[in-house]
């Protein structure tokens, strides 16, 4: 089994300006003033990335290492945690497995997030279907395959890279994408 992977990452944002431009109209003079462009930086944010936790099998509970993994995270102090994907070992019935075999495994796993101190977001991975499907992931995470959230003035983006193949994302998706961006696009 692949060990847990826990790292830390810090984002400091490129420096944004806004200009505010007022125009004054009276009855019998019409002009323009500017005032200075204000400087904007994006907020310093502690996160913490994590991914890999799944078991060794369909069958098999998470390892103890995941905890240790979370406590690591936790001495960190992040503001926020995102979960990188494979959280559960998933698979399709013909091979054996069951939908509650799925289950198990993201009950298990949202327990296990219960010990981080900090707000976690989940990516859904390759591994994180049942019968190629996403409800389970949807139904136990609570969380929408692909989404976005904004902390401080930073606005992240998930994607589902796994649809419809690996490392790929549909055209629904990206139609999604394109309009938070543009949704987005005057944000520092």
């Amino acid at each position: 089994m692949d060990r847990p992977r826990t790292t830390r990452a810090r984002y400091a944002g490129p420096r944004a300006t806004f200009g505010v431009v007022c125009l004054a109209l009276t009855l019998s003079f019409a002009g323009a003033c500017a005032r200075p462009a204000a400087v904007r930086e994006a907020d310093d944010i502690t996160f913490a990335l994590t991914g890999n936790t799944l078991p060794e099998s369909p069958f098999g509970t998470m390892s103890p290492r995941v905890a240790d993994a979370f406590a690591r995270i936790n001495i960190d102090n992040p503001v926020f945690t995102v979960h990188l994907g494979n959280m559960v070992y998933g698979g399709r019935q013909w091979m054996g497995i069951k939908e509650s075999d799925v289950a198990r495994q993201y009950r298990e796993f949202v327990a296990a997030c219960r010990a981080i101190h900090s707000i976690v977001y989940t990516v859904k991975g390759d591994k994180d279907t049942y019968n190629d499907n996403a409800d389970l992931y949807r139904k136990h995470l609570r969380r929408a395959p692909y989404y976005s959230f904004n902390y401080g003035s930073v606005h992240f983006i998930i994607l589902d890279t796994t649809d419809p193949g690996p490392g790929t994302i549909s055209p629904f998706q990206r139609s999604w994408l394109e309009a938070d961006l543009e949704r987005y696009r005057h944000s520092p």
